[in-house]
């Protein structure tokens, strides 16, 4: 654990937004190393093309797998640890809270490259509606995918990582976000992870956009908020 408190800084030499300090895990939450399928909700086979031929460690913007969003193994890529488009957890982030709200939130320990996956949005695969409109925004932590299952009649399936999940579960939303979910497959494994799109430094938040699809209140407070319409409701 990230021993010290630290300052959230964005990647330029700006004034410090946020305290954070160590946290414990939530007991609320039980911690998975990968989703809990326990309907065995069943994905399509995805396939990958042999060797992704990058001549360099893949990145997850020009990687040809990637592109197609596969996600590369050792029997398609030569690059194993280097390669930047596998799923993964990053060393260099921890949950912490908000040293004032309490508020948890994935904070960076060490510098963090753009194009870097950091970990894997965990949770328990659910069926869910495939229209937004029947969807509760105040409900759960459920993260809809774009795999449809697999068969005649396609289902939607969500993530849902309200009591189960891992570190990913406590990136907040911002509308001028950090970082951005991306969702890749191979074989019949599909998973969704998180990926920076700029150098996070040391002590900085690393934030996502939930899109317009939410469980909850916006509360980015960012001058480019597309949420404003939602700010005076209640949290569920």
């Amino acid at each position: 654990m990230f021993k010290q408190v630290v300052r959230a800084s964005t990647a330029s030499t700006s004034t410090p937004k946020a305290v954070f300090s160590p946290a414990q895990w939530p007991a609320r939450v039980a911690y998975l190393h990968e989703n809990y399928n326990p309907k065995s909700i069943k994905l399509p086979y995805v396939y990958d093309f042999g060797d992704c031929g990058c001549g360099d460690p893949c990145k997850i913007d020009s990687c040809r797998n990637a592109r197609m969003n596969i996600f590369c193994t050792d029997k398609c890529c030569c690059w194993e640890e280097l390669c930047a488009n596998r799923p993964c957890e990053s060393d260099k982030v921890e949950v912490m809270q908000h040293a004032n709200t309490m508020q948890y939130a994935l904070v960076a320990t060490s510098p963090i490259k753009a194009g870097q996956v950091i970990g894997e949005y965990l949770g328990q695969l659910r069926y869910m509606s495939k229209e937004h409109s029947r969807r509760s925004r105040n409900q759960g932590y459920m993260l809809s995918m774009r795999a449809r299952t697999d068969g005649i009649r396609e289902l939607a399936v969500g993530i849902d990582a309200q009591y189960l999940g891992g570190r990913m579960r406590f990136a907040n939303h911002s509308c001028s976000a950090n970082a951005y979910f991306f969702e890749f497959a191979n074989g019949r494994r599909h998973t969704v992870v998180v990926v920076t799109t700029q150098v996070i430094v040391a002590g900085g938040e690393i934030t996502v956009n939930y899109g317009r699809d939410l469980w909850f209140v916006c509360r980015c407070e960012e001058e480019n908020c597309v949420h404003r319409d939602i700010q005076d409701h209640e949290e569920p």
